[in-house]
């Protein structure tokens, strides 16, 4: 088991260059467990899945406008078409992307970090 890292414990990992790691205190040790560092083995998790979102926002568009939806209707957006994206996770910006068709299949591409 493990708890949340402390304040202390973030500005500790940051002061030593760590980068990309969650620092964590174990509460409790198996006889079983690997040696502890102090940091989670992000190579553990690696493989889990994670949503990430484009999001264009439609702020003038109303019920009506959901209600007249029909094949072939085009939905006009705000959004400048040479502005980038927002690629977000959950609530988190990662990074913004550009719009682009690889093998008739929509994607986007990295642009910029934030």
């Amino acid at each position: 088991m493990t708890e949340r890292a402390t304040a202390e414990d973030k500005a500790a990992g940051e002061e030593a260059g760590i980068a990309g790691v969650a620092l964590l205190r174990p509460t409790g040790s198996h006889a079983s467990d690997p040696p502890f560092d102090g940091r989670l083995q992000l190579a553990r998790i690696s493989g889990l899945p994670v949503q990430l979102d484009v999001r264009v926002p439609l702020p003038n568009f109303r019920v009506g406008d959901l209600m007249a939806l029909a094949p072939g209707r085009v939905v006009p957006s705000a959004w400048p078409s040479t502005d980038d994206v927002p690629l977000t996770c959950g609530d988190v910006h990662l990074v913004w992307t550009e719009f682009e068709v690889v093998d008739q299949t929509l994607a986007v591409r990295v642009t910029r970090l934030v």
